[in-house]
């Protein structure tokens, strides 16, 4: 969420005098179990807000978006291939959705006011997000990822979708004592609304676990600075992670639920931080003179539990090199074996974290079946023009996959 939006958010709750926030971004969405993936943040290092994506570890940083407004609030796609975001865009916010490489931005919102702050449903048929009027006063609203039959769901903002897809946790100015806000849960048709937190301050950016068994949030319970809690879904079990005299922000819990990254500004400008789910470990992975912010965890789907994504995963080319009748092939069921064996040690190279051999390997490989129309090669191992093709593509997309 853009400074402007959180301030407004803030005067609602008449919080903008006592207290500061380290960044402008909103918090992250729900994660969803699978293996650890990028991480997608907001930063203002190039002027503007725009969206990143990096190595959990702060490496292969990369710029997505390049508006002439703000882009904050990244949220990935359960699946891990796209992202929703909001931008701004003649005074007003938008929800946006494009691909996992900044491709096809796609502006989905229709709902009169401004729109903001998306969180996916699990099963990704819906999004559910901020709607705002008159800048002041938020309702939660759930649509479908196109954009379509936008639904009014309650009161309140920030939503979060539990990983089961039945409850959304969002926050609520509980009122008294002044000022405070509260993380409360809800069903996902906004029914039985259910208060979770009753400390005095702000608690805000609810965060469930990939597990549906806990909830992250920031509190300034203690001290008046934001830090990061965690608490059981039920609300019970509340436990302070961080106790830096900063604000410590915007929980994002990992896919396999092991750790949280966070942004804190206890050095100055806001960073991106990693930690263990139980506090300890707090490592910054960012370093600009700039706000770093709004970390969202993508979640990578491994079908077969081999601990390979399945984005580069070879089984797929492997069961379309099975499926092939032996006289696709110039060899015969040689050359099909040839081929499995092949994609086996590539995998391994995989496993084994030697993306740059799997790559030689597979390039190497498809130069087995490139010579199809065009200039003979002897060296081809599918005589068949179609299945030529059809394998050259699925390789030309793991080595993109590997690539990334």
């Amino acid at each position: 969420m853009s400074r402007r939006h959180m301030s407004a958010v803030l005067a609602v709750l008449g919080l903008v005098a006592g207290v500061t926030l380290a960044g402008g971004a909103g918090p992250a969405g729900a994660t969803f179990p699978g293996m650890n993936g990028k991480i997608a943040f907001s930063s203002d290092r190039d002027g503007n807000l725009e969206i990143y994506t990096m190595n959990a570890d702060g490496s292969g940083q990369r710029r997505l978006t390049a508006s002439p407004g703000t882009d904050d609030r990244p949220t990935w796609s359960p699946d891990g291939k796209e992202i929703a975001f909001s931008r701004t865009g003649d005074d007003s916010y938008e929800i946006y959705v494009m691909a996992a490489d900044g491709s096809n931005q796609t502006e989905i919102t229709t709902t009169p006011g401004e729109n903001f702050w998306p969180a996916w449903s699990p099963d990704g048929s819906k999004i559910a997000f901020m709607n705002s009027l008159d800048g002041l006063f938020y309702d939660i609203y759930v649509m479908n990822a196109d954009g379509s039959a936008p639904t009014r769901l309650a009161s309140g903002g920030t939503p979060d979708w539990s990983p089961d897809g039945s409850k959304i946790a969002f926050f609520r100015d509980s009122g008294t004592p002044f000022p405070s806000a509260d993380i409360y849960v809800m069903d996902a048709d906004g029914t039985h609304q259910t208060r979770l937190t009753t400390d005095a301050g702000v608690n805000y950016e609810p965060s469930w676990s990939p597990d549906g068994s806990r909830i992250a949030f920031a509190s300034t319970r203690v001290g008046g600075d934001f830090d990061i809690y965690v608490m059981n879904a039920d609300g019970s079990n509340q436990s302070r992670l961080t106790t830096d005299t900063a604000n410590d922000e915007y929980p994002s819990w990992s896919p396999d639920g092991r750790k949280l990254a966070f942004s804190s500004s206890r050095d100055g400008k806001a960073a991106m931080y990693v930690m263990n789910a139980d506090g300890s470990g707090q490592t910054r992975v960012t370093f600009n003179d700039a706000d770093d912010e709004d970390g969202d965890w993508q979640a990578l789907a491994d079908s077969d539990g081999d601990g390979i994504p399945d984005a580069q995963d070879p089984d797929g080319v492997a069961a379309a090199i099975s499926t092939l009748p032996a006289d696709a092939f110039a060899g015969g069921g040689g050359h099909r074996t040839a081929f499995l064996s092949r994609l086996d040690g590539i995998e391994r190279s995989i496993a084994a974290g030697d993306l740059s051999g799997a790559i030689a390997a597979l390039q190497d490989l498809r130069r087995k079946v490139d010579g199809c129309g065009s200039v003979a090669d002897h060296d081809d191992w599918i005589a068949d023009c179609t299945a030529q093709r059809d394998i050259r593509a699925l390789i030309d997309g793991l080595i993109a996959s590997l690539s990334a």
